[in-house]
């Protein structure tokens, strides 16, 4: 007697939850045939699927690339392919460190700003993003509002929370190996607005004190 096989319906239900869990946990559909495959490659799936661990170490997302200088050839990283497929259905998280790897591997930043954008201002780092971005391609009017809109659905200004998506923007830049500061700095300006003014305390002390009126000015220099 033929084993009964789950509906495609239930069967992708079950893998779009195992891949919101981690899409590591996916290798074992993949591994299954064909159908699993199908799965596992579906909309549904890939646009839903947990990132968190492929990109963790980004260069497993690196695209093929040659070095200007040398020549040396880069190849992709192990979990580009897959990552692919997950951003061609617009997935946030490929959307975010695609954007991140635009701006730093390649220094596209208009592509970076363009990919980035779809997910203003639903997630608080990719938002923060943006507007660092818009700041370090001299758009500061459309900065200002970016900013006005950020600190009205995420965090307001000088506070922690502006600290701790900072914190978080910048240690997911370091994965990508930036290049040296100043990269944009013909175009970077600070913002003195109603939106986004100088600290008094910005002259008389160092921004490690953890002090949050500081920080948003800190970052300034930092880009």
């Amino acid at each position: 007697m033929a084993k009964p096989e789950l509906p495609d319906e239930i069967l992708v239900d079950i893998v779009r939850r195992v891949g919101k869990a981690s899409c590591l946990h996916m290798g074992a559909f993949l591994r299954a045939g064909s159908r699993g495959l199908v799965q596992v490659y579906s909309k549904e799936v890939l646009m839903e699927a947990n990132l968190d661990e492929l990109c963790v170490e980004p260069p497993q997302i690196f695209s093929k690339s040659i070095n200007p200088i040398n020549g040396f050839i880069f190849e992709a990283g192990l979990g580009r392919c897959f990552f692919e497929r997950c951003l061609h259905y617009e997935n946030p998280t490929a959307v975010y460190f695609e954007s991140l790897r635009l701006v730093t591997r390649e220094q596209d930043l208009d592509g970076a700003l363009a990919m980035v954008a779809s997910l203003v201002p639903y997630y608080s780092s990719p938002t923060f993003a943006y507007a660092m971005f818009l700041l370090c391609a001299g758009k500061f009017e459309i900065a200002d509002e970016i900013f006005k809109t950020f600190f009205v659905v995420h965090a307001c200004e000088r506070t922690k929370e502006i600290r701790e998506i900072g914190e978080k923007l910048f240690e997911d830049f370091k994965g990508f190996y930036p290049p040296s500061q100043n990269t944009f700095g013909d175009k970077w300006v600070y913002l003195n607005t109603d939106t986004l003014s100088f600290p008094e305390c910005a002259q008389w002390h160092y921004y490690r004190i953890s002090c949050d009126d500081y920080y948003l000015f800190w970052c300034y220099f930092a880009g």
